[in-house]
């Protein structure tokens, strides 16, 4: 399933979230893939703003059978706060869970938070 949402605050910094995910167990089991039902917007922090830091946090985490997030972890980002920005915020958002038949099962996935500074 991909996800984009786009935001332009007062301070116009612009971050947009994409998602991939990829299923822990057999893609070909999956009857019903997770779906994103609740996402939590990033906050650029004050620090990486001033000193003008941008760069892209993938995070690799797994949707749980409730559609909660477990086991959220940076696989790469350009630090400076940004990488726990995004982890925090990840950590909120809500999932339909995958589905094999009517069972819903725990699957891992991927998501790419952007932070990119504009007319600042």
């Amino acid at each position: 399933a991909n996800s984009k949402s786009e935001s332009v605050s007062k301070n116009e910094e612009k971050t947009e979230q994409s998602g991939e995910v990829d299923s822990v167990v057999d893609d070909s089991l999956i009857t019903s893939k997770a779906q994103l039902l609740k996402e939590v917007k990033v906050s650029y922090p004050e620090k990486a703003k001033e000193d003008r830091i941008e760069g892209v946090v993938m995070i690799d985490f797994v949707i749980n059978a409730f559609g909660k997030v477990e086991s959220a972890v940076v696989v790469s980002g350009p630090g400076h706060g940004l990488n726990e920005a995004a982890l925090a915020a990840i950590q909120k958002f809500e999932f339909k869970p995958a589905k094999i038949n009517d069972r819903a099962v725990a699957i891992r996935a991927k998501y790419k938070i952007p932070f990119s500074l504009n007319n600042l």
